[in-house]
């Protein structure tokens, strides 16, 4: 039976299946909220994608629900497919995306459902017929599953063992399976990445040869690596949960929760301590804690370095020290003496003019650490190799960084010391400060330099690399220095013409930018040029991200560090690369001073700027921002102001296009006086995101047909406005409505019509009560209205009266007008004595049944 143009029933299939589904869409409304919970609270979505297949057989029977997702290959592979035998599943694994690969394949071809009522005749299915026939497969409808940015990542579909095209319904409802298996999947990506990323933490939290100890708030050992218990002679089971205090000296003991507080009060500490071993033997540590954010608590992160055989050593050599110390202290140059690992054991008072550090202050510290990074690694090589030579230092020169940040280059000659046995317990050594002679050295070169850059016009190189490492985009200075010409060096990647010595740096660098661990790189190497010859180049690597945040290329920029000019020019052009690649950060720059007035503003999309450039600067946040956009970005910049940053505080602001959600990240600079201190803001555009998250509360809490609560939502704000009228002794109203006669109109003018009707109706209701009453639906045509504060139950008649009022004008729904009629029961709190929601509406109910078994079109009252 099928209702004809005007609304009568007449003999053609499928009416019946559109009742029941109909039915099955209200079952569908009541559980998508529960599957959408189930994503939220992390449920496995592969038990998700088969529960919405399972949901979509039981929607259209005799039918068969697949989900098949796009490998990185581009084919298609099934998913989840609960109802499909081993075999179909095997079949359709592989499946390549084309205009005749079937209802899957083609809906991913053309980016749209595709609806098939007749696989075996249809040619979109000629490359599948085979499968059509072997497994009957009659009919098959399949629509795209699209990610976050609209790109088809897989399909959902439902084959039938008859031919038939889905109705209006049965698109809907496969719209909406595809759009939760989206979401599905946009949450697996992000539980994978957080997964990495404690992976990563646990990698390194297990990694070195020093004890690690996370500390609750009150110094309870909450997680320890390996090297912590066994150190001391436990499993790691009997130290986690008990405190830290139980496993030091009792003297360092009662100063634990004084270090801890100093720890959070400066943010970090380091301090020596004393550990006791199972045995009882004792165990010098030095520890290094900062206070962290776990699972929304303080704790404490602590590095335990032994340092036993440190202190030990430093005790045999004290009595040494003595004897040479009146000495050294006369000299002009800097004597020391290490132990066998190079931490330093004595130093001379001269070290205080040298590095501007007290002689207490190094002893410990190792050579390596008062150099830069890159020194460090290079002389820690050399160095250590002639340690295990138990070779002598001759004259080697080193850069050391002084404490207030400048490089000094130093000479230093020494000479091993070992003990009776042979055994090599340290060294002892001179150095003396060549700053000035290696001044005048590097004067001399760059003045020559400068010369030949002048008469050589050699600028900076600089080029764009993808990820895989072409050459994207060059300059002609890069051309010049590899000797290739720009359409040549275009065709080849950086590795193809990297010395080979150099490409696992280079390529080691580049992996470690790629993952997070450096913002960029700096490196010497060597390029092969066209004619064969090798040139030493100094590299800068950097990334350029897209809006999302995602790596697009990296920037190159290469200078011949054999004819390097120390110039202006040089300066002016290495200041325009960096404002350059500034300028590629697609997310929003300022530089603000502590009172939040604009002193600097990048912006690659000025459309998202407050007010233009030249009105923001010299202004303050709070000048220009609305009060609420103000407060979240001064609360930055003051957390910031206190520990060096901010990150992830959120901030609304109302832009001509519309409201736009920015999270903030901000970054004390170093080096500025405390009257003049200044930040770095990066506002970055998460509109996007905030909006997926207001959909998904959309989809939980409210009918997607009228936009009105749902019964999830109608039951909390119950429950609530129950226990706000029991507390201030007052009285509220559930009225249950049923419109009379529904069924009539879906049979005879269809489905469509009668969604059209059922908005009309949600409308209409809205308007009969107050702002703060609350109107649901609860499926089908029926709906329940919640009349927070009444004071008498006339309150409630009048407005039952009011809706049977507004539905006498009839609704015109294209060219029908169609009379409305609703049955409606009252139940009254306290008056019926219910004092839970769902008793409440249940007698509401019982009311409106009373009202259609009396005649319809009324309202009654509850009985006490």
């Amino acid at each position: 039976m099928a209702p004809s143009k005007d609304g009568n029933v007449s003999d053609t299939p499928h009416a019946d299946s559109r009742l029941s589904n109909q039915d099955d869409a209200e079952t569908l409304i009541r559980f998508q909220g529960a599957i959408l919970e189930e994503v939220a609270l992390g449920i496995d979505e592969g038990e998700i994608c088969n529960q919405i297949c399972r949901l979509g057989e039981g929607m259209v029977p005799g039918s068969i629900a697949t989900i098949m997702l796009l490998d990185e290959k581009g084919v298609l592979n099934v998913h989840a497919a609960p109802s499909a035998t081993p075999k179909i599943a095997a079949r359709l694994d592989g499946l390549r995306p084309g205009p005749e690969s079937g209802s899957c394949g083609n809906a991913i071809y053309r980016q749209e459902p595709v609806y098939v009522e007749d696989t075996l005749s249809d040619p979109r299915w000629k490359g599948l017929k085979p499968l059509a026939e072997e497994f009957n497969l009659q009919s098959c409808w399949s629509i795209p599953i699209f990610s976050k940015g609209r790109q088809a990542v897989g399909t959902f579909a439902l084959s039938g063992f008859e031919t038939r095209m889905p109705t209006p319904f049965q698109q809907r409802l496969m719209e909406i399976a595809a759009s939760i298996v989206g979401i599905v999947l946009e949450r697996r990506q992000q539980t994978d990445a957080l997964k990495r990323s404690e992976e990563q933490f646990r990698l390194l939290f297990e990694a070195g040869t020093d004890s690690k100890m996370l500390l609750s708030k009150g110094g309870r050992i909450l997680d320890l690596n390996h090297i912590a218990h066994r150190r001391l002679g436990y499993a790691k089971e009997d130290m986690l949960g008990r405190r830290a205090n139980e496993f030091v000296t009792p003297e360092h003991a009662d100063q634990i929760a004084h270090r801890l507080a100093r720890v959070k009060r400066e943010g970090h500490a380091t301090y020596e301590s004393a550990q006791v071993h199972k045995n009882g033997s004792i165990i010098d540590v030095e520890i290094s804690t900062i206070i962290i954010e776990l699972d929304g608590k303080e704790a404490y992160y602590s590095i335990l370095r032994d340092i036993t055989e440190r202190k030990r050593t430093a005790q045999a050599l004290h009595e040494s020290e003595e004897r040479f110390r009146d000495l050294v202290e006369t000299t002009v140059d800097w004597i020391w003496e290490t132990d066998a690992n190079f931490h330093y054991t004595y130093v001379s008072p001269r070290v205080r003019e040298l590095f501007g550090y007290s002689p207490e202050e190094l002893i410990g510290k190792t050579p390596f650490d008062l150099m830069p990074l890159e020194e460090a690694r290079s002389q820690s090589e050399r160095i250590l190799s002639c340690a295990e030579l138990r070779a002598p230092l001759d004259q080697v020169e080193t850069q050391r960084v002084h404490r207030d940040g400048h490089i000094v280059i130093v000479e230093t000659s020494a000479l091993p010391l070992t003990d009776a046995s042979g055994n090599l317990v340290g060294y002892r050594g001179v150095s003396r400060d060549i700053t000035r002679r290696k001044e005048m050295e590097r004067a001399l070169r760059e003045n020559e330099a400068h010369i030949r850059d002048i008469l050589e016009h050699a600028p900076i190189g600089l080029a764009t690399v993808s990820l895989e490492g072409h050459f994207l985009e060059v300059n002609q200075s890069l051309c010049k220095i590899v000797g290739y010409e720009k359409d040549e060096l275009e065709k080849l990647t950086f590795q193809e013409i990297t010395h080979p010595e150099d490409i696992g740096s280079d390529l080691d660098n580049a992996r470690r930018l790629l993952a997070g661990d450096i913002p960029f790189y700096k490196m010497e190497k060597r390029y092969i040029r066209k004619n064969g010859d090798s040139v030493w180049v100094q590299l800068t690597g950097s990334l350029l991200h897209d809006a999302e945040g995602e790596p697009l290329h990296f920037i190159a920029q290469v200078e011949d560090i054999s004819e390097r000019k120390q110039s202006e020019q040089r300066l002016r052009q290495a200041l325009e690369l960096t404002d350059g690649v500034i300028h590629a950060i697609p997310d929003l720059l300022f530089e603000v001073d502590q009172d939040g007035r604009y002193l600097n503003i990048w912006a690659q999309a000025p459309e998202l700027l407050a007010a233009p450039k030249e009105v923001l600067l010299g202004k303050t946040l709070t000048e220009l921002l609305p009060p609420d956009s103000a407060r979240v970005a001064m609360d930055s910049i003051r957390e910031a102001d206190d520990k060096g940053r901010s990150f992830g505080k959120v901030m609304p602001l109302d832009l001509p296009q519309g409201m736009k959600w920015f999270e903030l990240s901000v970054a004390k600079k170093q080096g500025g006086s405390p009257a003049d201190r200044r930040f770095i803001v990066l506002s970055r555009d998460i509109s996007e995101r905030m909006r997926i998250q207001e959909q998904l509360q959309q989809l939980a809490y409210f009918d997607t047909l009228t936009d009105l609560p749902n019964r999830r939502f109608l039951l909390e704000k119950l429950d609530w406005a129950l226990i706000q009228a029991k507390r201030y002794g007052r009285s509220l109203a559930v009225m249950f409505l049923d419109l009379d006669r529904f069924k009539q109109v879906n049979d005879n003018l269809g489905h469509d019509i009668g969604d059209q009707l059922l908005k009309v109706v949600a409308t209409r209701l809205r308007n009969c009560v107050r702002k703060g009453d609350i109107v649901s639906r609860q499926g089908g045509d029926e709906f329940i209205i919640v009349l927070t504060e009444i004071h008498h139950p006339e309150d409630a008649t009048r407005v039952a009266e009011k809706i049977i009022e507004s539905f006498r004008i009839p609704a015109e729904i294209g060219a029908h007008r169609i009379t409305i009629e609703t049955s409606i029961g009252i139940a009254i709190h306290p008056v019926n004595g219910e004092d839970n929601a769902r008793d409440l509406m249940k007698r509401a109910d019982t009311a409106m049944y009373a009202v259609k078994e009396s005649g319809r079109n009324g309202y009654q009252l509850a009985g006490v």
